[in-house]
């Protein structure tokens, strides 16, 4: 089997999407001044997080995060606002077989990891 070669890879940056909300997650409660500082706070941090497909659990532990951490991004977020109650995100540098993927409906559920 002969394996292709590629020099680039096309990527494509997604419309806004919503990613968290105001009200209870995984019984924490969040109202908007949390979410104004999960704005905030993103503009703090000096990188761009990467997207993933999927969550992984027990990854607060340090040998489980390694393995999460160390996965390829399929996209960045580029920049998180609010809109009312809801917290949305841009996200660029989307390979795009992935964002074909996310465009047909394969995955209908975004969701954020608020540590």
């Amino acid at each position: 089997m002969q394996i292709k070669k590629y020099d680039t890879l096309e990527t494509v940056d997604l419309p806004p999407i919503e990613v968290f909300s105001t009200g209870s997650w995984n019984g924490d409660s969040y109202n908007l001044e949390d979410l104004q500082g999960m704005v905030d706070a993103f503009n703090e941090v000096g990188f761009h997080p990467p997207v993933k497909a999927g969550h992984a659990e027990g990854q607060e532990e340090e040998k489980q995060a390694r393995i999460v951490f160390g996965a390829p991004a399929l996209g960045y977020v580029k920049r998180l606002y609010l809109n009312g109650k809801k917290l949305m995100a841009e996200i660029g540098d989307v390979p795009k077989k992935f964002a074909d993927l996310i465009k047909a409906g394969s995955y209908r559920r975004i969701s954020a990891e608020v540590f």
